[in-house]
């Protein structure tokens, strides 16, 4: 976790970070923005790449709405078939606010 976002890695490599900014939530991915193979006409994205913090996730959606929302679970599931993820099945949810 950094000041400015949390980023997840697999492996060393970025795979995606969150960003918040005011009331909205950016989504960055380690996808190509211009990618005509992927359905992404729906998500309102556009590309960082030229940000240095953002070249290895230049894919980025600004989630404003439960719909988009759901939509962006459909692009983290893309993520994770191309980066080959798996689940980790020893994970235990824990409420850090507690501490």
């Amino acid at each position: 976790m950094t000041f400015k976002n949390e980023e997840f890695t697999k492996d060393g490599e970025i795979v995606a970070k969150l960003s918040i900014s005011g009331k909205i939530v950016r989504l960055h991915l380690a996808l190509d923005p211009n990618d005509p193979t992927l359905p992404f006409e729906r998500y309102n994205q556009f590309s960082l790449a030229e940000k240095p913090s953002y070249k290895d996730v230049p894919f980025t959606v600004k989630i404003r709405s439960e719909l988009l929302f759901r939509r962006c679970k459909e692009l983290i599931r893309i993520v994770a078939e191309i980066k080959k993820l798996t689940k980790n099945e020893s994970y235990q949810k824990q409420d850090f606010t507690s501490i």
